[in-house]
């Protein structure tokens, strides 16, 4: 551990070394919540309405909102058992769906991308603070 100067002694900066082990040992669903909201957007993105895909895109988009951006604040959350964390997760995610579709349409914005991006940078915020806190040493 490296020492930081100007007088903050009891701050360490962590080992790089054990920094990586860490996020190495960060589990790989962590890392696909992370990921999930940028997937779902550029699935809408690239699969048209019209095309047969469109359901896909659809599933994509439900499954998503119904519940990547309340189980990646769940985890953060000190439950102790997995369905807790379950159905929390969706209770968050579909209060985080109703905060942000209120906040846009008190906006008069009637963007679903600019929805998604917003669940999606909700998700991603909460899946790095699990990241970084399972990369502390």
């Amino acid at each position: 551990m490296t020492r930081i100067p100007v007088g903050l002694s009891r701050y360490r900066l962590p080992d790089p070394a054990a920094l990586r082990r860490g996020l190495r040992a960060t589990p790989a669903a962590t890392w696909v919540l992370a990921g999930s909201g940028w997937v779902t957007l550029l699935a809408v993105h690239v699969i048209s309405p019209d095309s047969p895909l469109s359901v896909l895109r659809t599933l994509v988009t439900f499954a998503f909102v119904l519940l990547c951006p309340g189980l990646a604040v769940a985890r953060l959350l000190p439950l102790r058992e997995d369905i807790e964390v379950w159905v929390v997760g969706i209770a968050l995610s579909m209060s985080f769906g109703l905060l942000v579709t209120v906040a846009f349409t008190a906006a008069r914005n009637d963007s679903t991308t600019s929805r998604l991006v917003s669940l999606a940078v909700i998700t991603t915020a909460a899946a790095a603070v699990q990241i970084f806190r399972s990369a502390r040493p």
